[in-house]
Formats: structure tokens, C-alpha cells, sequence
């Protein structure tokens, strides 16, 4: 785990500029979840809205919505795949989802149609452990 002031980057999953992380579950799985940066700045999330399973996500489009005392956050999908489980726990567990975001955190498990290709456009843990240094350097 990369500490960055304050904010946990789990080592094994990719992430996007839009805070999402993507760790591969098994040889057709991936989960998707969102970061410890994301949680801990918009952790009074009020509810959600995740694609059922079945749908098809398709990369940098709009996958989800939370709803949260700063207003509302559209989530966009960091990979291409068919959504095969959701975390039903998401938000009644939202406590332990703050404590371990790359865990009990995960908001969606996908299988992956395209992850060879998109994963060159996916941020690597040390990518985005500086991401966030710069955005906290810049007070955002």
C-alpha cells in the first residue's frame, strides 16, 4: 500500500483520473471500486445508483451515480465489460467500505472484454499515488 498524505493506493489495481481502481479478481473477473482519495473526500454518500448485472459497461462512460452531501458524482467506467455482481453492501456498509476501500469496497465485479487494450490507458499505482500528490499540492 503507497500512502500519499492521508490517502491509501493499493499496489495491485490500476486506477483512472476519476478516482475508479480496477484490480484483476481471477482469470475472467475484474472489480471495480472507487478510491481512498474518492471515498474520503465524498464520504457522506447519501445513495447510489450502479448498473444491474447483465448491462454492459463500456469505458469512460457513465456508469453510476452517487448522490452525496456535496452534490452528485457521475461515475465512469474505467474498462469495457459485462457486469457480472455488484456489492449489495456498498452503502449499508459504508463505514468499513471508508476502512478498507480495495476490499469490502468494491462496487462492481465485470468480466473484462477489452483489458488488454485499456489497461495502457489505466493510471499504475505510482501514476496515481502522484496524481494525487499533485492534487493535494494544489489544494484540491
Amino acid at each position: 500500500m503507497i500512502q500519499v498524505n492521508g490517502y491509501r493506493v493499493d499496489q495491485d489495481s490500476m486506477y483512472t483520473k476519476d478516482h475508479m481502481w480496477v484490480r484483476i479478481a481471477d482469470e475472467r473477473n475484474a472489480l471495480i471500486g472507487l478510491s481512498d482519495y474518492f471515498l474520503k473526500r465524498y464520504r457522506n454518500i447519501q445513495s447510489c445508483e450502479f448498473p444491474k448485472v447483465g448491462t454492459r459497461t463500456d469505458r469512460n462512460k457513465t456508469m453510476g451515480v452517487l448522490e452525496t452531501v456535496k452534490g452528485t458524482a457521475q461515475l465512469y467506467a474505467p474498462v469495457t465489460g459485462d457486469v457480472k455482481e455488484f456489492n449489495a453492501d456498498f452503502l449499508s456498509q459504508m463505514k468499513d467500505i471508508l476502512e478498507d476501500p480495495y476490499g469490502r469496497g468494491w462496487i462492481l465485479k465485470i468480466e473484462p472484454s477489452n483489458l488488454a487494450a485499456e489497461r495502457t490507458e489505466l493510471l499504475s499505482a505510482e501514476q496515481y499515488a502522484s496524481y494525487i500528490r499533485k492534487l493535494v499540492e494544489a489544494g484540491l
